[in-house]
């Protein structure tokens, strides 16, 4: 980041202020998690498994599926999954919204052309822009399962975004304890 009170937690609170708060968002390899946290304490958790998009992308595969489809196939996936996380719960607050580094770093970084905070029509492009990628890897014979593990990652993403109403998200580019969630 490029300056201290971009990311909530860093800078001290001036007395009488509210409470910082935070959702992070971390995107793993077989589930993503978002966390919402006020003053370094994580208040509310929720998972949401990759399980199904993954499937979803396989059948996509095996139907030789156009790019929009595959894109319109793990969309369809993801929001299931992340509505069945009740990720409504964490709705209704104006704080930041905070995708760790790794996999959400990544597809933010790539749908925002490098830099450190994408909206969500950024993030859906970075989707697309993956699954052209994927189509055309399995295409030439020569599979790659990060693309594909960032493609289904970057599916979840734009779910939970759409999920919790959050319209940007900014990469926490900090080392775990340096990190805006506190959370290790």
């Amino acid at each position: 980041m490029s300056t201290d009170d971009e990311l909530p937690g860093r800078p001290a609170r001036a007395p009488g202020a509210p409470p910082r708060e935070v959702l992070i968002v971390n995107v793993g390899s077989q589930y993503s998690t978002v966390v919402r946290s006020v003053e370094h304490q994580p208040l509310a958790l929720r998972m949401v498994r990759h399980g199904a998009v993954s499937l979803a992308a396989a059948h996509a595969a095996a139907a030789n599926a156009s790019g929009a489809a595959v894109v319109q196939l793990i969309r369809a996936a993801a929001g299931q999954v992340a509505e069945r996380a009740r990720l409504d719960l964490l709705r209704g607050s104006e704080c930041p919204v905070v995708g760790s580094a790794g996999i959400s770093g990544a597809v933010i970084k790539l749908g925002a052309a490098g830099r450190s905070r994408a909206t969500l029509d950024q993030v859906r492009g970075a989707t697309e822009t993956l699954a052209e990628t994927w189509l055309a890897e399995l295409r030439a014979n020569r599979p790659q399962a990060g693309i594909e593990t960032m493609m289904i990652g970057a599916a979840v993403l734009e779910a939970v975004l759409d999920g919790i109403g959050a319209s940007e998200i900014v990469v926490d580019d900090e080392t775990p304890r340096e990190s805006a969630s506190g959370i290790d």
